[in-house]
Order: structure tokens, then sequence, then C-alpha cells
């Protein structure tokens, strides 16, 4: 059983290694639901493997892409957004927590890896 101190540095060096893999794929049309796969199988990876409250799991590993998709829509702005500039950073900064919560969820109802 991984100490509580191990597995929130290993869910917090997994949410900066998938926010860079976010920036990759951003590029890419229907980025937003490779956003859905990579931080739902993501986490129910993860939180199979460290069993821990995957509430806990799920703000920890999406905070930082989460706060990159914050980010690009301030500095956007409303009137660009509104106008549709940028409305999938929108998207992902719903989306990400969103996945993140519910591939934690199915991975908390299954049996831990070994």
């Amino acid at each position: 059983m991984a100490s509580a101190l191990q597995s929130s540095l290993v869910f917090s060096g997994a949410g900066l290694l998938l926010g860079a893999v976010k920036l990759v794929y951003s590029f890419f049309p229907l980025f937003n639901i490779t956003d859905l796969l990579v931080f739902g199988v993501g986490a129910l990876l993860l939180v199979r493997r460290f069993p821990v409250n995957f509430l806990v799991a799920a703000l920890i590993l999406s905070l930082p892409a989460t706060a990159m998709s914050l980010y690009f829509v301030s500095g956007l702005g409303m009137e660009r957004i509104s106008s549709g500039v940028g409305t999938g950073w929108l998207v992902s900064a719903i989306a990400i927590p969103i996945s993140a919560l519910i591939g934690s969820w199915f991975g908390a109802r299954r049996p831990a890896l070994r």
C-alpha cells in the first residue's frame, strides 16, 4: 500500500505530464474528445494502481491541465470566445475535471492493480 504522500506525488507528476501531452494534441482536430479519453483513462489507471480517495485523485490529476486551459481562456477574453475563437479551450476547462472524476470513480470501484 502506497503512502498518501507518495500517491499525491505520483498524481501530481502524472497531472503535469498529461498537461504537457495536452499541449501537443491541442493542435490537432477533435482535441476535446481526446481530453475525455486521455484524462478519463489516465485517472482510471492511476486510481486502480494507487488506491486513494477518487475526488482528491481527480482534483490533483486535472489541476495542471485545467489551469492551463483557463489561462488560455482568460488570455483570449470573453469577446473573442463569444465570437467562436477559443471555445475548445473553454470546453477543455470543463471536460478535463469531469472526465478525470468519472475515470477515477470507475477506477475506485475496481480492485487495485499490483
